[in-house]
């Protein structure tokens, strides 16, 4: 009779063809396949075969062979009873004359001495039969029924007190040691009502298997339906009386339950079991409690609706794990929130570092976060974690390694007051639908390391950029928003200010950017004012378009002293600059006219006439303008006088033009035609017709009406002189 023992892991059951090859000490029966029935070799199950061998002898080996056929070709098997007939050796056939060679399921036949009459030998597997682990393994004979020599062992579970931390799926361990490993057992408390593995609860198992000598490893996982599962401790008790611990802390769960709307974390599942280390150090005499804080920056789009872990790591290299931060509520990560949260782990001593991220989930997963800061209960020790940083696939990582301080951050915060001048030059105004973004560099600050899932603690060395440069720390990327509907308007005036951030120290340099969904958006700025609440102040020259769909969206803008890397000082270079840019703008307001003085071929000869224009357009006016030039003699009888007048504001389209003639010094009178004026910056005439005499010896004023006729057509040919004109006062 030969027993087969498949085992009860998961998968474990086979439909291969299995064959079988006794050894003894007087030869082997060569390899014999097992005619199975179609529920044979199934998980847990003991099925029996009988065989007709010649006498072998005692026996000392046995192979057993998959032939890897089939759907679910892989087998575990436990262990292979043979028992020996009980008739003396001699009745045995002898192995020339054998004549049967297949075994059938339940029929009990003869067999060559294989031991002794009736007692049972056994062969110990415990192993995968598969194309991984291979298909074929020669067994030893055990000296005793390895069920005789099972002993007890304890298995104490400790489910964690945190919100949906209990299970109803099935729980499987594996037991390792020095000396072999067990079979996987599933933990069922035996109970008609089983209220195992419960938020908080303590469950005890008793679990029979070889002895396994000093326990090193254990693993464990959920099958079936259910929910996942925290789970804090395993406690097992050998029969030496000795205990191991096996801390965990961490979730595990179901594939069928990895995608369900509780949004628990799965770092474990029914595939891949979670390995726990053994120690014979109770952790729970050296964990402790810690509260953490995390506070997401108030910044457009900061929240995040993703799950997020935190790792606390000590000097030391010790490490909390992955600590899933289940949300309090609706409103948890969001934009300016400051959440609170309390984990319990091994003691850590001194923190080092910290490990942040999400798992990248939810409709907006991008998280700006701010700071973290940790607390030790036990002591009130607290460390901060200083971030100020994007954990988003589309900044580079959604895990970050923050390094600790021993101080707040946040009392070194600085608020920073930002003024843009828009440029006063047509189409100068930012187009509606874009929006205007701002980051601020300084000249110091603390490192933000990324990580790829690594639990090494990071190189602290900073990234500076270049050898010799000071360290360069950023703010984040804020938008220039509420600053009033004319902060973008062609010369208008926007203030600014921003949310608190860490001191910059001197500022470097800013970035200014402009998003738009269009292409045909621009902006073109003149420049930009920062100050601090300490009273510093840096000037940041711009006089460039910024347009978006092109190279020029991104504008970078060095720090206002002719180079990229100097910082500003407040005084007296400052000052000097102010009235450099007020010049500049100036000259940017001003406008440019040629007026075009006719006079008529009928008009008497003049000498020293004294005539002024005031110009009137929709915008304002300027004037009066003296048209007049030094050693000339202006406004002869059909002749042209053309001179150059700069009005200090653009005055739009031109409507009047006020004319004064003081004809006291003339010594006949003065007919004056046409006057034309022409905008320098647009090419746009203006006609004003007159057809008017001044007479000798009066100061005469007249208001002519402008129009956009071009009535020069109609004139006789004038001789045309250019002469400079001055502004009266």
């Amino acid at each position: 009779m030969i027993r087969i023992y498949t085992s009860k892991v998961k998968g474990a059951g086979t439909d291969a063809n299995v064959s079988l090859n006794v050894i003894g000490v007087k030869g082997s029966s060569g390899w014999h396949q097992l005619r199975a029935k179609q529920d044979s070799f199934e998980r847990g199950k003991e099925d029996a075969f009988t065989l007709q061998l010649p006498d072998l002898g005692m026996l000392t080996h046995l192979g057993v062979k998959s032939d890897g056929t089939g759907q679910g070709p892989a087998w575990h098997l436990d262990k292979v009873c043979i028992i020996p007939p009980a008739v003396p050796s001699a009745l045995a056939a002898p192995a020339q004359g054998k004549t049967a060679n297949s075994l059938q399921p339940g029929r009990r036949g003869s067999s060559g001495n294989t031991g002794l009459p009736g007692q049972p030998v056994w062969f110990v597997a415990r192993r995968w039969l598969d194309v991984v682990h291979g298909l074929e393994v020669l067994l030893e004979v055990q000296a005793a029924d390895p069920a005789k020599s099972l002993v007890q062992y304890q298995v104490e579970v400790h489910t964690s007190d945190v919100k949906n931390a209990g299970t109803d799926a099935q729980v499987f361990v594996q037991l390792f040691g020095e000396q072999g490993s067990g079979e996987a057992q599933e933990l069922r408390s035996g109970k008609s009502s089983d209220n195992t593995f419960r938020r908080g609860g303590a469950d005890t198992f008793n679990l029979q298997l070889p002895y396994l000598g000093p326990l090193s490893k254990l693993r464990v996982w959920l099958e079936g339906p259910g929910s996942p599962w925290h789970l804090t401790l395993i406690i097992v008790r050998g029969p030496e009386g000795t205990v191991t611990y096996f801390p965990c802390a961490r979730w595990l769960g179901t594939t069928a339950t990895a995608g369900d709307s509780s949004g628990q974390p799965v770092q474990g599942n029914a595939v891949l079991p979670l390995e726990l280390l053994g120690t014979d150090v109770d952790p729970r005499r050296t964990q402790a409690d810690y509260k953490v804080v995390t506070r997401t920056s108030d910044i457009v789009g900061g929240g995040t609706d993703a799950a997020v872990y935190i790792e606390l790591i000590g000097s030391n290299g010790s490490t909390s794990g992955l600590q899933h931060l289940q949300p309090t509520g609706p409103h948890t990560f969001d934009q300016g929130r400051v959440d609170e949260f309390r984990i319990r782990c091994e003691a850590l001593g001194d923190l080092a570092q910290l490990r942040i991220g999400h798992d990248g989930t939810g409709s907006h997963p991008a998280w700006h976060i701010q700071q973290v800061e940790v607390t030790d209960m036990s002591s009130s020790r607290t460390w901060y974690f200083e971030a100020d940083c994007w954990l988003a696939a589309s900044h580079g990582s959604i895990d970050r390694l923050l390094q600790a301080s021993s101080t707040d951050p946040l009392a070194d915060r600085q608020a920073y007051q930002v003024t843009v001048y828009t440029s006063k030059r047509p189409g100068a105004a930012k187009t509606a639908g874009a929006s205007i973004f701002i980051i601020l560099h300084g000249s110091h600050g603390l490192p933000v390391t990324s990580t790829n899932g690594s639990n090494t603690i990071a190189n602290s060395s900073r990234q500076r950029s270049s050898e010799h440069s000071p360290e360069v720390l950023s703010s984040p990327r804020l938008e220039l928003s509420g600053g009033g509907p004319d902060s973008f308007s062609e010369g208008g005036v926007g203030s600014f200010t921003l949310p608190a951030v860490r001191n910059l120290g001197q500022l470097r340099h800013i970035t200014l950017e402009l998003t738009a969904l269009a292409e045909a958006c621009s902006w073109h700025c003149q420049h930009v004012e920062v100050s601090n609440s300490t009273g510093e102040r840096w000037l940041f020259p711009c006089n460039a378009w910024l347009a978006a769909g092109s190279s020029g969206s991104l504008k970078q803008l060095a720090a206002a002293a002719g180079q990229p890397q100097r910082v500003l000082q407040p005084a007296p270079n400052l000052d000097a600059l102010w009235q450099q840019i007020k010049l500049e703008t100036q000259q940017q307001q001003q406008e440019r006219y040629k007026v075009a003085v006719y006079t008529s071929d009928n008009s008497s000869p003049t000498s020293d006439a004294r005539v002024s224009v005031t110009l009137h357009g929709t915008s304002g006016e300027a004037g009066p303008f003296e048209l007049s030039a030094q050693g000339c003699s202006c406004f002869q009888p059909g002749a042209c006088d053309v001179f150059d007048v700069a009005s200090p504001t653009k005055l739009g389209q031109l409507q009047r033009l006020k004319v004064v003639a003081d004809s006291s010094r003339l010594r006949s009178a003065w007919h004056l035609d046409t006057i034309s004026v022409t905008a320098e910056s647009t090419g746009i005439t203006t006609w004003f017709f007159a057809d008017r005499s001044f007479d000798q010896g009066l100061a005469e004023t007249v208001m002519l009406e402008g129009s956009e006729v071009d009535i020069r057509a109609r004139m006789t040919r004038y001789k045309v002189s250019r002469l400079l004109a001055k502004r009266n006062g």
